[in-house]
């Protein structure tokens, strides 16, 4: 069976594509640009001081994706050429996305029927350890006399560990998608104002950056997948104030390089603006790629955030948190925003999650969900069906299954097999808004390997069995 490892090597650095007009709603031109100029400022042009929170009286009703000009060409980082802001044609007006597509996918799944088996979500499920789940009995007493600060204080200090930091940049959320809201509130200033992110990217961001009145602008991929960085510097426009990058991306599961992200914090440092890296994958590396290390690269910049999840290692019955951890210019504006959620994490979470991190067998943990994320691709590779071409990523608990689309789309395919075969899984084109991956996720299903080995064959075994009698590709 032919098998795709996109964790064999990375391609060529270096290469840039042009990206042509692939939709009635996102529109990025290959070649030179026929609309007029609005406006042209050096990169290097000094950042008006922050404001506090967005602007909300001049929200417009539809956002816009900026009309980016796209050329063969690269030009090198930090150069003397201009950004500039193109003209936005009627076309580039769009509604807001509204609620995400994997938002309601998960409602919905709610509801479903006993028996289904649900590979949709990335978190670990049904990988407790026995020492874990003692830990979630927690006494009434312990959590009437906790002392949340200083559990709040552990946590923190296990982040600073993982990401190589100090305590005090680290700021905890509810979950990692609240702490990513608190990020893109924090660099949205006025409604219309702009985040640069990689088409295929986790579909909640768009509508999440759109609810902040911000306008989410879709950087290109070469066919591969690999993110298109010489894009960026063609896509940046005076209302550009951040970009968002996903480290292992989700859900290509692509690990950036320390050159690669070096090159995204440089254009930032350039241009001023605020380098987002959601890295809640990256605890999870079950083929052996470095996902920690290449991060050093970002983190002499002045404005940077990371993203970190405990959810993604850590199979607490949904017990989990979030976390900002970010530079010294930016971890008072966060803090401020964080407040203004006005939560308070509960004794049980922080009990929880303190006494995890804190057990001397929590890397014990982490190791049993790479293991068996690793075990369940091997045995996936092996056993799926002909038709089902599985596809390995650089890291992350996800991994995709390729399919001839001639005849099917994804979205029906994963209805489909949802039906008949009792197991969910997610439509790749979920998480294309400007078809600008290179053709490469459309024809494909995202599914989640933290599982038990026994959910993993039982799956197979469902897919192959309803592939068999008739349901999804043919045979070509």
């Amino acid at each position: 069976m032919a098998v795709t490892d996109l964790g064999a090597a990375h391609p060529n650095e270096g290469e840039s594509r042009a990206v042509k007009n692939i939709g009635p709603s996102h529109q990025i031109l290959s070649g030179e640009s026929t609309q007029p100029l609005r406006s042209a400022i050096p990169v290097n042009t000094p950042r008006r001081p922050r404001l506090f929170g967005p602007d909300l009286h001049s929200y417009h009703l539809y956002c816009r994706v900026t009309v980016a000009t796209i050329s063969s060409s690269a030009r090198p980082f930090g150069s003397a050429n201009t950004a500039v802001e193109p003209a936005l044609s009627p076309s580039s007006l769009l509604p807001p996305f509204g609620v995400s597509n994997m938002t309601k996918l998960q409602r919905e799944l709610e509801g479903a029927a006993d028996g289904l088996i649900d590979l949709t979500f990335g978190y670990p499920d049904g990988l407790q350890l026995p020492w874990m789940r003692a830990l979630t009995r927690v006494p009434a007493r312990r959590l009437q006399t906790c002392n949340p600060r200083q559990l709040k204080q552990e946590i923190g200090a296990w982040f600073a560990g993982q990401f190589s930091e100090t305590p005090a940049r680290v700021l905890l959320a509810n979950t990692a998608c609240e702490a990513l809201a608190v990020a893109i509130s924090s660099v949205v200033e006025r409604a219309g104002d702009e985040i640069i992110l990689f088409d295929g990217c986790f579909d909640p961001y768009p509508s999440l950056i759109q609810s902040f009145k911000g306008r989410p602008v879709f950087a290109p991929r070469s066919v591969d997948g690999r993110p298109d960085l010489h894009s960026l510097e063609r896509l940046l426009s005076r209302r550009t104030r951040a970009v968002l990058i996903t480290h292992p991306d989700n859900p290509l599961g692509y690990v950036y390089t320390k050159r690669e992200l070096e090159i995204v914090k440089d254009f930032c440092e350039t241009a001023g603006l605020t380098l987002i890296v959601d890295a809640a994958f990256a605890f999870v590396s079950p083929y052996g790629v470095d996902t920690l290390g290449p991060l050093e690269a970002i983190r002499n910049g002045e404005r940077w955030i990371l993203i970190g999840d405990t959810g993604k290692i850590f199979d607490l019955f949904g017990v989990r948190c979030g976390a900002l951890i970010a530079s010294d210019a930016l971890t008072g504006l966060l803090q401020r925003h964080l407040d203004q959620l006005f939560f308070r994490m509960d004794a049980l979470r922080l009990n929880v999650l303190a006494s995890t991190v804190g057990h001397k067998l929590w890397a014990q943990a982490a190791q049993h969900v790479n293991h068996t994320v690793a075990a369940n691709y091997t045995y996936l590779a092996r056993h799926i069906h002909p038709r089902l071409r599985p596809i390995r990523p650089m890291a992350g608990s996800l991994a995709m299954l390729e399919f001839d689309g001639a005849q099917i789309t994804d979205r029906e395919l994963a209805d489909a097999l949802r039906r008949t075969a009792g197991v969910a899984t997610v439509p790749c084109s979920y998480f294309v808004f400007a078809d600008s991956c290179g053709g490469s996720l459309r024809n494909r299903l995202r599914i989640a390997l933290a599982r038990p080995p026994k959910i993993i064959r039982r799956a197979v075994e469902n897919l192959n069995t309803a592939i068999d009698g008739g349901v999804g590709p043919c045979t070509t």
